[in-house]
Formats: structure tokens, sequence, C-alpha cells
């Protein structure tokens, strides 16, 4: 027995629940026209994201390191797990396998186009700005002109995007669960900013020049220079996984994880 469409207002709640136990805790709708018509999208063709209308409804995946734990446990107690293990990026993997079995289970039959994170114009003939996305939906502040970062109002830089969701079936409205309330600010001072934008620069200045641990590294100690959202600072491993330049120990951190 098929299960009964959900209304718009059902929709939203729905998804982010399937989404956040999968460890995705960050899923925020908005308009796809809002997007498409920032000024740092407009006329960049190769970052649209499909619409019908401007109030196309879209939702914005993420999550904070909320996401460690169900990704690993995902992998070690699951078929699509070992197989998703074994290929070139799991996390990758892991994020396309939730992201199509949660719109089964909650908008089945629906159209739906999925642009993810990691896809490129070059390796896939799409893709899409998730900062300005995740700005637009009021869910994390985006320094488009410095830093070049997403800054939550709660976690910081201590998050990540996964994949931007249009529904042309559907309508965005505020009413909806989650929507923006227009309210999104720099959580941070602008001398922490200053500060913080001046060590990155650093970083990327020295980059090929040093060796790419102490480049990733770097990274690292950038992003933990915010004040705001340090206590939600991923655990040794995820930060390892995730600041990694080498897939084999990206992989070895994996496999520590699940045994």
């Amino acid at each position: 027995m098929s299960r009964p469409a959900l209304g718009d207002a059902e929709l939203v709640p729905a998804l982010r629940a399937e989404f956040a136990a999968a460890g995705f805790d960050l899923c925020a709708p908005f308009a796809a026209g809002a997007y498409n018509e920032h000024e740092q999208i407009a006329g960049r063709p190769d970052l649209l994201i499909p619409a019908k209308s401007r109030v196309t409804l879209a939702i914005v995946v993420g999550n904070t390191r909320e996401l460690w734990m169900p990704f690993v446990r995902h992998l070690k107690s699951s078929l699509e797990g070992a197989a998703i293990l074994k290929s070139q990026d799991p996390l990758d993997e892991y994020t396309k396998h939730i992201v199509q079995r949660v719109l089964a289970q909650c908008a089945p039959g629906e159209e739906a186009e999925i642009v993810f994170a990691f896809e490129t114009v070059e390796a896939n003939g799409r893709c899409c700005s998730v900062h300005t996305a995740g700005h637009v939906a009021g869910l994390a502040w985006y320094d488009a002109e410095n830093t070049q970062r997403s800054l939550h109002p709660v976690y910081g830089p201590w998050f990540g995007y996964r994949a931007v969701i249009t529904l042309p079936s559907r309508a965005w409205a505020k009413s909806l669960p989650g929507s923006a309330d227009g309210s999104l600010r720099c959580p941070c001072e602008r001398a922490e900013l200053q500060k913080v934008a001046a060590m990155q620069a650093e970083v990327m200045a020295k980059w090929g020049t040093v060796s790419e641990r102490e480049s990733w590294d770097g990274l690292v100690a950038v992003a933990s220079a915010f004040t705001v959202g340090a206590e939600f600072r991923y655990s040794p491993a995820q930060l390892r996984f995730h600041y990694s330049p080498d897939a084999a120990e990206r992989t070895a951190v994996l496999l520590e994880s699940t045994a």
C-alpha cells in the first residue's frame, strides 16, 4: 500500500526528521527563485537550479558533527554500507543513497531534481552554489566577499552542505516549517572575521609550497579560530576524515571507526 501524499506543511518536517535520523541534521526550505535571482547566481546559467516558477520549493540539506555516527553505523551494519566503504568517496555515495531513500519515503513518485554539493560542471554537467542556497534559506550566513565561508548561528563553521533538492510540483511559502524569517546576520564580530580572513589568506598563500598535511592542518586552524560554534567542533576522527587530502587516509579512518 502506497504512502498517502503529504501536504507541503507536512512534507518539510517529514524530510527533516528522516534526514536527521541519517545524520543530515540541517534541512531548510526556500524558494528556488530567491536563489536563481540572487546577485551571486543571476547571469550564471551553470549555477541555476531547476524550477518551474519563482516559488518552486527547494530544500538545502547539510550536517553538523551529528553525521559521523549514523554514517559509520551505516557503513558497518548494512550491505549498502559495505559497498559504499569500497567506493572512491564513501561520503558522497552515502549522501546519494540517503537523499534518494528519503525522497522515496517522503515524496514517492514525485518529480525531484537533486544537485549534490560534490558535483561540478566539468564532471557532472551541472552544479550549484550550496553556500548561496544555504544563505538564501536562512540556514547560515555566507561571507562571499572575504573568506568564502558559511557560518551557522549556532554551529559556526562546523557543518557541511550536501545537496539542494527542488520539487517542481511543490511551492514554497513563508508559513512552511523552518522557513527563514529574514533575520540572518553574521554571527561573529567584524574584528574576528577579519582575523580569520587574514589567517586563511596566509594558509592559501603557502599552498603548494608546504606539505599537503601542513596546508590542511592550516584550514583546521582557520575554522577553529571562530568563537561561534567552538563547542560543536568535529571529533578527532571526523576531522581526520574531512580534512585529509589523501583518499587512503580517509579510508583508513573509516576502517578504524567501523572496526
